[in-house]
């Protein structure tokens, strides 16, 4: 396990075993090298069981271009042939290397609040009252549904 100096980012190894493990590592200023700090980072490592599934993608029917897309690589560009059209078979694409995907974040008196008119079905919010992630499942106020638990539903 290591902090990439570039990203921030902690990195794993595939033969770290679950547990909670404390990384030490030295901060200095570039412009005075002298100059260092020492700080801790605290790392959960959790293993993925077997319970959960992962399906591959469907690859027969007809086969669609991926319309809107957010990349932070700098190379988005119109046409079937193009990112984030060669994606096919997504309403949305989402790429990066170094950015996660953010969901609002709302209480559950902020999602009831939310105009029937803007319901949509898909659109999805972390309900931070219940600590779960909501997906609205038909475009209605009683649409909301917790997922909060890995699974493979057909």
């Amino acid at each position: 396990m290591n902090v990439n100096t570039s990203t921030s980012l902690v990195q794993v190894g595939s033969g770290v075993v679950s547990g909670t493990y404390t990384i030490s590592y030295r901060i200095c200023r570039v412009s005075s090298p002298s100059s260092c700090s020492t700080a801790t980072v605290t790392v959960n490592v959790t293993e993925i069981t077997s319970s959960v599934c992962y399906k591959p993608a469907i690859t027969s029917g007809t086969i669609l271009p991926t319309k809107q897309g957010i990349t932070s690589l700098a190379r988005a560009n119109s046409g079937d042939t193009n990112w984030p059209g060669v994606r096919k078979g997504a309403w949305v694409a989402l790429e990066s290397k170094t950015k996660g995907f953010v969901i609002n974040r709302l209480t559950t008196t902020q999602v009831s609040n939310i105009p029937s008119a803007d319901l949509k079905e898909a659109m999805m919010v972390y309900n931070t009252t219940i600590n779960c992630l909501q997906i609205n499942i038909d475009g209605t106020a009683s649409g909301w549904k917790c997922f909060d638990t890995q699974s493979c539903p057909d």
